[in-house]
């Protein structure tokens, strides 16, 4: 399963785009369209370093993952007003409806079929209040060309990783080695990662009742911002 042998360094991992980074998306966007939130869900938590960042906010969080390896490390930190479920996000089911589910970071990304996007928008619906947000993102086929042509290294701290992609059908194929130098181990994973097209996404939307408040691209992810069972021109 992916993510078993990065669970450890996750976080040294994710130091050059740290966790204030992705709530200071999410707390721009609460207050451009005005709206207040009390209980918020992420899907492919990890190991919680955005939870982490939020709940210093007060909020209700619950962090979502399918990888027992990431959520074993964000059990470790303690964090406050925080419940991690170890869950497959299609059949996602929340202690409670929540005002906001967000989803960064390609979590959706690796999930394996439209179907299974669809199945997964549905059960965000149902978890969501009236008038709940629903923000994520997804990779941009321009960024995936990109890797397909660039092979590429990172070294952290002791963690040499490597890794190569390439198209296979609708799929983008990651493949990672990592090499800790302390142990001398290597280890190899492959990350799938699915290929959307922005129409399927915001048709996936409509047919759920959701209503799509914004769409913004960077040079690698677009990122949608969807409401439940609202017009979007009311805000």
């Amino acid at each position: 399963m992916p993510y078993r042998e990065l669970a450890s360094f996750y976080d040294l991992l994710l130091g050059g785009v740290p966790g204030e980074y992705w709530v200071g998306l999410i707390e721009d966007l609460l207050n451009r369209w005005n709206y207040k939130v009390r209980t918020i869900a992420e899907l492919g938590c990890g190991t919680g370093v955005i939870l982490e960042k939020l709940a210093t906010q007060g909020y209700q969080l619950y962090g979502v993952d399918i990888s027992p390896e990431m959520l074993a490390v964000a059990q470790t930190k303690k964090i406050k007003n925080t419940r991690f479920l170890f869950q497959d996000i299609v059949n996602l089911k929340l202690p409670e409806k929540v005002d906001l589910i967000f989803a960064f970071h390609d979590c959706l990304n690796y999930l394996k079929s439209k179907e299974n996007l669809y199945k997964c928008f549905y059960q965000v619906k149902n978890n969501l209040k009236e008038q709940g947000l629903f923000y994520f993102d997804l990779n941009r086929l321009e960024w995936l060309l990109d890797l397909d042509i660039k092979p590429g290294e990172l070294i952290l701290d002791n963690i040499i990783l490597n890794w190569t992609g390439k198209f296979s059908n609708d799929k983008f194929l990651i493949e990672l080695r990592i090499f800790n130098r302390v142990c001398e181990k290597a280890s190899y994973e492959q990350h799938e990662l699915s290929l959307f097209q922005p129409e399927e996404v915001l048709k996936f939307l409509s047919d759920l009742n959701f209503s799509v408040l914004s769409v913004n691209h960077t040079a690698t992810r677009s990122f949608y911002l969807a409401v439940k069972g609202v017009d979007g021109n009311e805000r």
